[in-house]
């Protein structure tokens, strides 16, 4: 049989080390990794954190960097870094080890890659390590200070005796230029670049392992660019996803992150985060790695199981992966591929082989570099691997050889040679699915140390989600007293044990299991030592271990609680799996409920509730009903269905009510205050949210061209004004657009003052200082809400603090005395009845599509028009009593799709312009037939938008007929069609001075096949290619006009001489986006 294709994502040390013998190019230290990868293919894709596709004011995800801007990255955190150290007195001329507790997230990468410039090794700590871990691994490790995220600021200030740095905001260095006098400080290969730690299974407490530039990089080959895919990593940095980064970089090679902490990690989030990977440029994504967990979530979604089965090579590693699971994955045609490896001693084994015959994805393979690894005789046919001193990178040793001896247990294959199983530890560690990994010996020995009753106790999990333990009281207690208070006295000690256990490790009530009568504690193996044999007692009580799992329930709860009782039980099982108070109207992920409660929590609904019935909670059911209420709504009906053939149905009911009810639950204005008298007309004072997305920094940029505007306030979610301003400049640059401290245009005027403000929209007062507030509340005319999350893969519940944030703003706007302008879109109407749709508001809720975006928009129109009704209210009673109505004014403004402005700058992220960058390098464009080209330019939406706030001071008609004022801004021409647009390309091709492009016309189909054949071939990839299956699905076997409904325009064009004027895309403007696309295309 052939050798498999040596990878970047398959090659072992041994494989390297016989790789280099012939290809010697190598890397000394990280630092030269990046700066020779920038050298040499800078503009290749490196390092990118992906995020569900949205556009937000403030979010900076996806984030991307090439080689070169990574090298530049690594500079400018180095210098932000060393002024932040200077500032604490730190002693920069030596290598201390400095700390870094943070999320996986940009601001890590720039804090780790920058400390690596400054000389000075990091050590690496998991923001799950409780408090006194992390003061253990400091004081051995003597360090002083920790670099740290807002997320775990108040861990890190618990620990006595350190300093405190904030690594917020570094990300926002990303596009800095090189420093000019950077402060660094050269490394040696033999010098410590980081340190991992272990989980601290054997003494409780974790242990730093150090590993050196030569071991992180210097052992790995540079293979290759050519043939090089991306990977996407589930892995945190601080964890594997250092690791998984090095092999991708040296090989030339990009890697995607999942965004950490941003949102729940479900098959559904990973499916679009990965969509948006390959949406966003670059080569699509070829390789998928993670730990069993979620392998195992992923297989029971049938849209990931395809997606994986698409990739070339999925890696699973950090503990055992379920048989059954990776069999059902061969078995869809997953080309599934075992990674061992270890901290110590870098990657060892993989299971790599040719996947079109060879099905044994257990087996992992010792061909290249076996003389330096060995299996010794073990247990029961086992063997422990050994590490000698001869292999390519031995970081620890524990034997007098200098060989490492690492613990790990293997089966040999039955037949086959050199074939190896893994089965797990030889010590007493248990790997839990996710590959978290604990010892209990230490949790067993307290136990039965502090609770008499007991003689002996068994923890098990190994491959399981979570741990229990079945406990065996003495003689005298099972005659004395009841099994319920033997449970009480157990729980009493082993929920106080809980508090000082790492999160994966606690146990729950439900997981605690008396041994039957029949057992006792003879029946338990153990060595000669005293200590458990646990291979044999999970053998042994492998029957009461899966009744554990299988029957776990809330204990004392009847299945049949009530349905105005089920809030209440449900919220307990939130409550007791996370040991803290949970809000049921919020949001679950942001309350702390993580993969593991999620799971544990779905169990015990299931078999709680809904035991016995035929129906389950889905594998994501926490997280996609994200509040205790949504799950609990949910659970009603499932109660009530019978094989569920109305189940859409009855779902789309609940979620259709559930909109009316979000109306009402946002619009209590009862306690605003409405502010009365004279609206003034110069002198404006604006409050802009969404100045960092694409409309709201052409709203930005008009507003400082204005003579009447004095300031503008722009909102943005930051932690600091610093990092705030620099969001907004960076939005402006990208567009085109004159920068903050750009006045040339205002030559005959004073400037427009514009003031960033971090802001947290959902807060109380939006977040912002008090004194601010007031300041806001006395001084601003106008409020235009522009920021919304566009991400169309997120409930509505998800949309709650944009909805908490919209009647906070229309709030101010009454107290104020401001017009308020709340930018919706057309998706809020899209499927209503009447054609065209009118300029009102609906009271429909099924007139917004079904994704969760466009029902936000219809509840935040809805919330606009309860505040505008407190408005008119409080201005009818003051007609009757003063000369003075209202100041405050509100309207809606629904946008439709929007495309390059006079600079053609668009966002290449976006399917029409993906679409249209294809055209030259196929040498074709896809015939879509009569679909119409009814785009509106950014730059002339955002100057109608303005128009119309301009307008909505006027006063209104008659009071018997008031109704919230809505305008559509978007293009009503139906014109211009796809065949024009195409037409208009080819003439832009045929004129262009020594261009030999002949753009042909092909069927859908074929212009499909044509691309996905250039993604086969050995040319570079086009971004455009991740859009495929979506293209296949839209298109369909034939192609018909897309219909989408018609808006009456008839009041906008009264008021806004922009809308009114609105014309159909011309050539020239066709031709400049044509330019840009050409111009900003990333093969």
């Amino acid at each position: 049989m052939a050798a498999p294709e040596l990878t970047y994502f398959t090659c072992t040390l041994g494989q390297a080390a016989k790789w280099k013998q012939t290809n010697p190019r190598t890397f000394d230290t990280i630092n030269h990794l990046l700066d020779e990868q920038a050298k040499y293919t800078p503009e290749s894709l490196a390092v990118g954190f992906s995020h569900i596709k949205e556009s937000t004011e403030d979010d900076p995800y996806p984030v991307k960097l090439n080689f070169s801007e990574l090298r530049s990255f690594s500079f400018a955190a180095a210098s932000t870094l060393s002024g932040r150290l200077s500032s604490l007195k730190f002693p920069q001329t030596q290598r201390v080890t400095v700390g870094l507790l943070s999320r996986s997230s940009p601001d890590f990468l720039g804090a780790w890659l920058g400390l690596l410039r400054l000389g000075l090794p990091v050590i690496l700590l998991a923001p799950q390590l409780e408090p006194s871990a992390i003061k253990h691994l400091c004081t051995v490790s003597q360090v002083t200070t920790i670099l740290t995220d807002r997320w775990n600021y108040t861990k890190a200030t618990s620990v006595n005796g350190i300093q405190i740095i904030s690594i917020d905001g570094l990300a926002n260095l990303i596009g800095s230029a090189v420093p000019n006098t950077p402060m660094c400080r050269p490394s040696k290969p033999t010098d410590i670049a980081y340190f991992f730690h272990t989980s601290g299974t054997s003494s409780g407490l974790p242990k730093p392992i150090p590993q050196t530039h030569h071991a992180a990089v210097g052992v790995l080959p540079n293979l290759p660019h050519g043939n090089q895919f991306p990977t996407f990593s589930t892995t945190p940095l601080y964890h594997g996803g250092i690791a998984d980064c090095f092999r991708a970089w040296s090989s030339g090679a990009m890697i995607w992150l999942f965004p950490e902490g941003l949102i729940p990690i479900t098959a559904r989030t990973i499916r679009s985060c990965i969509e948006v990977a390959d949406t966003v440029g670059g080569p699509p994504v070829q390789y998928f790695t993670s730990v069993p967990y979620i392998l195992q979530m992923l297989a029971e979604d049938s849209a990931a199981l395809h997606l994986l089965s698409c990739m070339r090579l999925v890696g699973v590693g950090g503990a055992a992966l379920p048989a059954s699971v990776g069999d059902k994955l061969v078995s869809n045609q997953v080309n599934l591929v075992s990674r061992y490896g270890s901290a110590e001693c870098g990657f060892l084994l993989s299971s790599h082989r040719d996947y079109s015959v060879d099905k044994e994805w257990q087996y992992l393979r010792t061909t290249e570099g076996f003389d330096s690894l060995s299996f010794e005789p073990h247990d029961d046919q086992l063997h422990e691997l050994v590490v000698k001193s001869t292999w390519p990178c031995v970081g620890k040793v524990n034997r007098k050889d200098d060989s490492y001896a690492t613990s790990d247990v293997f089966e040999p294959h039955p037949t086959a040679p050199d074939l190896w199983r893994y089965h797990g530890r030889a010590d007493a560690q248990i790997n839990l699915v996710n590959g978290k990994k604990f010892d209990p010996s230490p949790v067993e020995a307290a136990i039965v140390a502090t609770i008499s009753i007991l003689q002996d106790i068994l923890i098990f999990g190994n491959g399981r989600e979570y741990p229990g333990a079945i406990f065996f009281p003495t003689k005298e207690a099972k005659s004395t007293m009841s099994p319920e208070d033997i449970l009480e006295t157990v729980w009493f000690t082993v929920n106080k044990l809980n508090e000082e256990t790492q999160s994966h490790a606690r146990i729950s009530k439900s997981m605690l299991v008396m041994a039957h009568p029949s057992r006792n504690e003879a029946t338990l193996p153990k060595s000669s030592k005293g200590s458990i044999l646990r291979g044999q007692a999970e053998k042994i009580f492998a029957e009461e271990i899966e009744r554990a799992y299988q029957s776990q329930a809330l204990i004392g709860l009847p299945s049949t609680v009530p349905n105005d009782q089920l809030l209440l039980a449900i919220r307990g099982v939130y409550c007791q799996v996370s040991e803290r108070d949970i809000n049921p109207d919020d949001d679950v992920f942001y309350q702390g409920i993580d993969s593991l409660a999620a799971s544990r929590i779905r169990t015990l609904v299931n078999n709680t509730f809904l035991s016995g019935s035929g129906v389950e909670l889905g594998p994501n059911a926490v997280y996609d009903f994200c509040t205790v209420r949504a799950l609990t709504e949910r659970l009603k009906i499932l109660r009530l269905q019978k094989n569920g053939p109305h189940r859409e149905n009855i779902i789309d009911n609940t979620s259709l009510e559930l909109m009316q009810e979000l109306v009402t639950e946002y619009s209590d204005f009862t306690n605003v205050k409405v502010k009365t008298g004279i609206r003034r007309q110069s002198d404006q004072v604006i409050v802009l949210t969404g100045a960092t997305g694409g409309l709201g920094a052409h709203i930005l940029d008009l507003l400082r061209r204005s003579r009447n505007v004095q300031r503008v306030y722009c909102l943005v979610r930051a932690q600091m004004k610093e990092e705030a301003r620099d969001r907004v400049v960076k939005s402006l640059k990208a567009r085109g657009l004159p920068g903050l401290d750009d006045h040339r245009f205002a030559i005959d005027q004073d400037p427009v003052e514009v003031v960033c403000v971090q802001c947290r929209i959902a807060e109380a007062r939006l977040g912002l200082p008090d004194g601010l507030w007031s300041s806001l509340l006395k001084h601003a005319t106008t409020i235009i809400h522009s920021a919304w999350a566009v991400n169309f893969n997120i409930n509505l519940r998800s949309f709650a603090n944009h909805l908490r944030g919209t009647q906070s703003l229309a709030a101010l706007a009454m107290e104020a005395g401001a017009r308020f302008i709340f930018v919706s879109s057309t998706a809020a109407v899209l499927y209503g009845r009447s054609n065209p749709v009118h300029e009102k508001i609906s009271s429909r809720p099924e007139d917004a599509s079904p994704l969760g975006y466009s029902r936000s928009k219809w509840v935040a129109e809805g919330i606009c028009a309860r505040a505008f009704e407190h408005a008119c209210n409080v201005r009818l009673d003051q007609t009757f009593s003063s000369n003075y109505g209202t100041q405050s004014s509100i309207c809606i403004v629904r946008v439709g799709q929007l495309c390059g402005g006079a600079a053609g700058i668009w966002n290449m992220s976006e399917a029409y312009p993906l679409m249209l960058s294809t055209g030259r390098m196929l040498d074709c464009l896809p015939d879509l037939g009569e679909e119409a080209i009814d785009w509106l330019p950014v730059d002339q939406a955002a100057k109608a938008i303005l128009e119309i706030s301009a307008h909505v001071n006027e006063d209104y008609q008659a009071l018997s007929a008031i109704e919230t004022p809505v305008y559509h801004v978007l293009n009503y021409h139906k014109d211009v069609t796809w065949k024009h647009l195409l037409d208009w390309i080819r003439t832009f091709e045929e004129e262009e001075p020594g261009c030999s492009s002949h753009i042909e016309i092909l069927p859908p189909q074929r212009w499909l096949d044509k691309l996905e054949e250039n993604l086969s071939g050995d040319k570079t990839r086009h971004s455009a290619t991740a859009l495929i299956p979506l293209w296949r699905r839209r298109f369909g076997t034939s192609r018909t006009a897309v219909k989408v409904p018609s808006f009456d325009v008839e009041t906008t064009s009264g008021i806004s001489p922009s809308i009114h004027s609105v014309r159909p895309l011309t050539p020239a403007q066709v031709k400049t986006m044509w330019q840009w696309i050409n111009q900003n295309t990333h093969q």
